[in-house]
């Protein structure tokens, strides 16, 4: 299967799902060259992407290894094309923001669908 057909399957099963789909924000965070002695500030990008939220798993383990997570935290399958998202991202959703937590590609690599960890 060609990357563009991919594209496409994905583009399409998001529009024909319906309500089951939010139109979200994706803000993206990135540094600049550390300038010893300041605080590094991010610079934010705003990108348009669409989430499908799945069931949120009762166990922790199958998170990466890092620190002990006491908030809950939601997954869902994330539709973006401008951009590919990473953890410490930031997602905004009905108003409320929750940040990535991890990511994984869902489309062998094309590049518009991934699985999202956020809290």
């Amino acid at each position: 299967m060609q990357a563009s057909e991919i594209r496409n399957i994905v583009r399409s099963l998001y529009d024909r799902v319906g309500d089951v789909v939010k139109p979200i924000r994706l803000i993206q965070k990135s540094y600049r060259a550390y300038e010893p002695g300041s605080s590094p500030v991010p610079v934010r990008a705003d990108y348009a992407a669409r989430l499908i939220r799945t069931a949120t798993p009762t166990s922790k383990a199958l998170l990466e290894t890092g620190p002990v997570l006491d908030e809950p935290y939601h997954v869902g399958l994330l539709e973006c094309e401008e951009t590919k998202p990473a953890a410490d991202d930031e997602i905004l959703v009905d108003g409320q923001t929750y940040t990535l937590l991890q990511t994984a590609s869902m489309d062998l690599e094309t590049g518009i669908l991934f699985e999202v960890w956020y809290q």
